[in-house]
């Protein structure tokens, strides 16, 4: 005789149990106060999660220290690399610049439209502005899936959060969103610049691989450093063709036609204290090639001598009684 399998309550209550969805447990203002603790006590340095969170200003690593920390990551101002957590450019703009810095003004209402959640409901109200708590309460349990015993706890958090970044009333984040509009944003695959206070960052543009979970940060060909992907600019790809200068004497002599039977390009960078000095090469180079590249590197020693001779001599003396 077939038996049915009666669920017990525990069991059943599981099932029935239902999740809202992920946001952050505290609010932006808090969330920029514990970074500021965690910067003052260990500045731009990692540390593992468990000690992250008693920088954070927790007595313990429990779970309402891990769920803060969750949270500073949902607004970008914490990340995670290696097993470490260290705060973003974002969060150093907000801890270290003056309050009224745009720079400041620009981090925090970045970091106030991170979350998933809040971008949408800021998306959906742009026109109309965001409705009172019970209205938005229903519309959250009913279209957005959450569970109406932490419906509260949200509201509280994202009000927190719009109100100190300023963002009450939302034409002003449409306005933004316009301007930004005309500007083309960087896709994983496109050639990118690293532009950083109007100073290109990296010898060549490199391909954007992946962004970083919050999407804040853009990792390419390369490099394991992310960068923020406000600081990422579409480049043209660099150009695969001879590393000469086209005034080099050698140039003509060169044979590049290896290239194109699968031969790869290698670079090295060396750091002065004037910048950066970058050497590309194909590999692999036949013997002959190398020779030729050993007179080209003397030529080029000459000319960088020489270059540098002349602008000293050309420097005016300085009176010996001045």
């Amino acid at each position: 005789m077939a038996t049915s399998v009666v669920p017990k309550p525990a069991e059943t209550e599981k099932k029935k149990r239902q999740r809202s969805p992920n946001y952050p447990t505290v609010g932006l203002r808090e969330a920029v106060e514990r970074t500021k603790r965690f910067v003052t006590a260990n500045g731009k340095a990692a540390a593992m999660p468990a000690i992250a969170a008693k920088l954070l200003g927790f007595a313990t690593a429990h779970g309402q220290a891990y769920s803060a920390l969750s949270a500073l990551k949902k607004f970008g101002l914490l990340e995670e690399k290696d097993g470490r957590v260290i705060p973003t450019q974002r969060a150093m703009e907000i801890v270290s610049l003056p309050e009224t810095d745009p720079r400041r003004l620009k981090a925090i209402r970045d970091a106030a439209i991170s979350p998933n959640i809040y971008t949408e409901l800021l998306d959906h109200y742009r026109d109309t502005n965001i409705p009172s708590d019970e209205t938005l309460a229903g519309e959250l349990v009913a279209y957005k899936g959450f569970n109406p015993n932490g419906v509260k706890e949200f509201l509280k958090a994202f009000r927190e959060t719009i109100e100190f970044a300023g963002l009450s009333d939302l034409t002003v984040l449409g306005s933004e969103k316009k301007a930004e509009e005309g500007e083309k944003k960087p896709k994983i695959g496109d050639f990118v610049q690293w532009e950083h206070n109007g100073i290109l960052g990296l010898p060549q543009s490199r391909k954007l691989l992946r962004f970083s979970e919050d999407g804040q940060f853009g990792f390419v060909e390369g490099s394991g450093t992310g960068l923020p992907v406000s600081e990422l600019v579409p480049a043209d790809p660099p150009e695969q063709t001879s590393p000469f200068a086209p005034s080099s004497p050698l140039r003509g002599m060169m044979d590049f036609g290896g290239r194109d039977q699968g031969a790869k390009m290698k670079q090295d960078v060396f750091s002065l204290i004037e910048g950066e000095v970058v050497l590309s090469w194909p590999t692999p180079l036949s013997a002959d090639s190398i020779e030729d590249l050993k007179a080209w590197l003397k030529i080029m020693e000459r000319k960088i001598t020489r270059s540098e001779k002349s602008k000293i001599e050309q420097e005016p003396e300085k009176d010996a009684d001045a």
